[in-house]
């Protein structure tokens, strides 16, 4: 529920969404209609994480630090297309990225199936960050118009 909740009050309007999509995307990111999907699969993943580490060894600090991860990885999309500069995807991504590094060795000692499924979103956020680096590189009136 909560999930849910943070997914959709995170979420960017859909004019926000269409001027990101009309960004120049590296050659190398062509799976652009398979992102949702990734997103839902590192969701559930998210999900029963945080389900198995809860049953381990239930904690409102635990029970925060994944909400906590739900808000900076869905905050990345929500910031870029709302400021229109993936550079501030990249730091935020990057605070996400280090948010469930440390949410997975705290995780690791209670449950290494709720860590486990913490590295599927650790293998994605490298990608995610080096792409909007590259968007932001081929996009370099969106560079000019935020210094004016």
């Amino acid at each position: 529920m909560a999930l849910g909740t943070i997914y959709l009050v995170i979420q960017p309007s859909s004019q926000a969404y269409e001027r990101y999509l009309e960004l120049h995307r590296p050659r190398w990111f062509n799976f652009e209609s398979k992102v949702t999907w990734i997103w839902l699969g590192l969701y559930i993943c998210f999900y029963f994480s945080a389900r198995l580490a809860l049953e381990s060894r239930g904690s409102w600090t635990l029970f925060f630090s994944y909400l906590a991860l739900v808000v900076l990885a869905q905050g990345v999309n929500w910031l870029v297309c709302t400021t229109r500069s993936p550079r501030n995807g990249v730091v935020l991504g990057a605070v996400a990225w280090l948010w469930a590094l440390i949410l997975l060795s705290a995780v690791a000692p209670v449950s290494a199936a709720a860590a486990g499924l913490l590295v599927p979103y650790l293998l994605w956020g490298p990608v995610a960050i080096i792409g909007l680096l590259q968007i932001s590189k081929l996009n370099p009136a969106i560079r000019r118009s935020r210094q004016d």
